[in-house]
C-alpha cells in the first residue's frame, strides 16, 4: 500500500495514507457532503463545540485521503469505519476491536499490523478527530489557521504519516499535495472556498466593517480597471 514509517508505532499511532490518488478511489459529492456532517458531529462530540469551517475541511481531507472515508478497506479491514488508518497494536491482533492489514514502510518493505476497528462511522470519525487535533494540538492550530502547509508540516512532525520521499521535506510535499486535491474536491462538492491562512492573516485585528469597506474598495478597484483597460 502507501509509503509508512521507517518504524513499527506505538499503539494509537495514525500512518497510512490510501485514499484518492493511492487506490484511485473518488468519494462522490454526496460522500463528501455525508462527511462533511460526520465530521462535525464528531469534532462537537469531542470538542463540546462545532468546527469552523477550516478545521471541518482538514479534518474531512484527512479522512477523505487516507481511506476514502473507510471505503477502500478490503479484506478484514472492510466495514471497520477506520477514517483514518489509525493503528491500535502489533499482532496478534484482537479481532472484536482490530483487524491484521499489511502495510509498507517508505522504501516498500512491507509489514503486518493491527488496525482498530469501530462500531459504526461516528466512532470512526471521532477517533480521527481525536488523533489529529486533541493529541496533536500544533495541527489543530495550523488547521484554525487555514494553513495548508502548517498542517503537513505539523502532522509529520508529530508521526501522523511517513509519506514519500528520503526526507522530510518531499514527505511533507507529497502529502501536501494530496490533502490539497482533496480539499478541492470537498471545496466544489461544498461549494465552499478553500481554507487559506493568508485570508486569516489578512483579516488578523480588523474590525468586520473596517474588512467590508477594503473589500468593496478593492472590488471597485478591479472593476475600474476593467473598464478602462485598453
Amino acid at each position: 500500500m502507501s509509503a509508512l514509517y521507517h518504524w513499527l508505532p506505538a499503539s494509537g499511532s495514525v500512518v497510512a495514507y490510501r485514499g484518492r490518488g493511492r487506490l484511485g478511489a473518488v468519494a462522490s459529492a454526496a460522500a463528501d457532503a455525508q462527511a462533511r456532517a460526520d465530521v462535525t458531529a464528531a469534532y462537537q462530540q469531542v470538542f463540546g463545540r462545532a468546527p469552523s469551517r477550516a478545521e471541518a475541511q482538514f479534518a474531512q481531507a484527512v479522512g477523505r485521503l487516507e481511506t476514502v472515508y473507510g471505503t477502500t478497506w478490503h479484506g478484514y479491514g472492510a466495514g471497520s469505519f477506520n477514517m483514518g488508518a489509525v493503528q491500535s497494536s502489533l499482532p496478534p491482533c484482537d479481532s472484536t476491536k482490530s483487524f491484521l492489514y499489511t502495510d509498507t514502510h517508505p522504501d516498500g518493505t512491507p509489514y503486518a499490523v493491527c488496525f482498530k476497528r469501530y462500531p459504526d462511522a461516528a466512532a470512526g470519525w471521532a477517533d480521527l478527530i481525536v488523533q489529529l487535533y486533541k493529541k496533536r494540538p500544533s495541527v489543530l492550530a495550523a488547521a484554525q489557521r487555514g494553513d495548508l502547509h502548517g498542517v503537513a508540516v505539523a502532522m509529520r512532525e508529530t508521526n501522523y504519516y511517513g509519506g514519500h520521499g528520503a526526507t522530510k521535506v518531499q514527505q511533507v510535499a507529497g502529502y501536501e499535495l494530496a490533502i490539497k486535491n482533496n480539499l478541492k474536491d470537498i471545496t466544489k462538492a461544498l461549494h465552499e472556498p478553500m481554507p487559506s491562512a493568508g485570508a486569516v492573516a489578512s483579516t488578523a485585528g480588523v474590525s468586520a466593517a473596517e474588512f467590508g469597506v477594503a473589500l468593496l474598495v478593492g472590488v471597485a478597484a478591479v472593476k475600474l480597471l476593467q473598464k478602462y483597460r485598453p
